[in-house]
């Protein structure tokens, strides 16, 4: 690897601190619990490619995957109360959240949205 390839995260503010992208996404989750609206569409930003990738992969559709990404998204904002950052990584909340909903919502025998 050459030694002038940076591996800091994108600087969106553009003074020159590197982002942390997961505490970029804590303090969302963070906000959400305090009920800032506009976190949820921060993180929807954020995680949304992630998520959805993960939910159509499970549904095999994409309007399966349409649906269980709603539904992850609207738990996130409902269980964000709950979300104690001494306790896990707020990706890793996310992800679980994720895989949870996703097993919720599909017939486990065709793979398709219940």
């Amino acid at each position: 690897m050459s030694a002038s390839h940076d591996q800091r995260p994108l600087d969106p503010a553009g003074d020159g601190s590197p982002r942390d992208p997961v505490a970029d996404i804590t303090a969302a989750v963070q906000r959400c619990a305090r009920g800032d609206r506009a976190a949820i569409a921060e993180l929807y930003d954020r995680t949304c490619g992630l998520v959805y990738g993960l939910a159509r992969a499970g549904t095999s559709t994409d309007a399966g995957a349409a649906q269980v990404t709603t539904r992850i998204y609207a738990r996130v904002w409902r269980d964000s109360v709950g979300f104690r950052r001494e306790r896990t990584c707020a990706l890793a909340w996310l992800l679980r959240i994720t895989s949870e909903e996703i097993a919720r919502c599909v017939d486990p025998t065709e793979g398709a949205p219940r």
